[in-house]
């Protein structure tokens, strides 16, 4: 019997740990990956089936994001943000939270009410109201456009109400016949009491403050006064479109261009040759005079004018051709 249960024992240790590793891994792993694919090349990291390791480890990634983003600044921001969001969440929210526990004032239950309202509503229907507020003052592209939204929080001040509900009034009463007043029974008995819910409101709005990408993308568009999140989510579009490998894909696409007399040159069309070599699909069409055109007085170029264009973009696009005229 006892073997029986030793083994039953031992066999629920067995697959608790293998579930615990397992799930380590799952959270690992994406890191991992994030790391090796730095080291590979863009062609290597869109490679299907994916490539684990890069054939070649090298530090270019790594080169471009340090010239293409000011770190230092971004770095330095973000800390800021943490830094005073912190501050004033768990200042102001201390001292809401303490009043409307233990206070008695006119209106606490309806003031109260529109904190709990304010964390009912998604936050992003405050982000114009905000946005507008800041550029009446002028404050936008600043570390404080980046606290602002940050300098009340409703979170905190619900957190740290609950908080000072959990302390009995007896101790309030008796710093009172010590001869203590409201803000000294705060500051002197209440607020340490609180010490682990500040901390724990402290890491929380940390990590929020960290992870915001949205606010600070709209009321900084200054890439030296961004944080890091907005910065790097700037990269996005910058690396990502590879048009040679977009060329030997199999999705169908083209290109074209409307040819205008009175626009396209020469020098229009090398450029466009060099930037688009290797196309398959690439066409000229003839500009139309229509009532919709914006501007009038425009006009197609001559026959002779496109297939000079045309010879041009063939020297780097073979398969270019005249919008109609594919067989000619």
């Amino acid at each position: 019997m006892n073997a029986s249960l030793k083994t039953r024992k031992n066999v629920v240790t067995f697959f608790t740990y293998l579930v615990l590793i397992l799930g380590s891994i799952s959270m690992i792993f994406p890191f991992v990956w994030m790391v090796l694919t730095s080291f590979k090349t863009q062609a290597e990291s869109m490679a299907i089936p994916p490539q684990i390791l890069p054939s070649h480890w090298n530090l270019d990634s790594f080169v471009k994001a340090l010239q293409s983003l000011p770190f230092t600044n971004l770095y330095l921001n973000t800390g800021l943000l943490i830094l005073f969001r912190v501050i004033f969440a768990v200042v102001f929210s201390s001292m809401a939270g303490y009043a409307f526990a233990k206070l008695e004032f006119p209106c606490k239950k309806l003031l109260f009410g529109l904190v709990l309202i304010q964390m009912m509503l998604p936050s992003q229907i405050f982000i114009i109201p905000q946005y507008q507020m800041l550029a009446k003052m002028g404050a936008t592209n600043s570390i404080f456009a980046l606290v602002f939204p940050g300098l009340v929080s409703a979170f905190g001040t619900f957190f740290l109400r609950q908080a000072y509900l959990g302390i009995p009034n007896d101790i309030a009463e008796a710093a009172y016949l010590d001869g203590c007043n409201k803000w000294q029974t705060f500051v002197k008995v209440m607020l340490p009491l609180t010490g682990p819910s500040m901390a724990a409101l402290a890491i929380f709005t940390a990590v929020f403050a960290y992870a915001d990408l949205m606010w600070p993308l709209i009321c900084n568009t200054d890439l030296n006064m961004m944080t890091l999140s907005a910065g790097l989510s700037t990269l996005n579009g910058q690396y990502t479109t590879n048009f040679p490998v977009l060329m030997a894909g199999s999705l169908p696409f083209e290109f074209r261009t409307t040819v205008v007399d009175e626009l396209h040159t020469q020098e229009d069309m090398t450029a466009i040759g060099q930037w688009l070599a290797g196309t398959e699909n690439y066409y000229l069409q003839y500009f139309v005079d229509e009532d919709s055109v914006l501007r009038p007085g425009l006009h197609a170029p001559s026959k002779e004018k496109m297939q000079a264009f045309l010879q041009i973009l063939r020297q780097t696009i073979p398969n270019a051709h005249i919008r109609g005229e594919e067989n000619d």
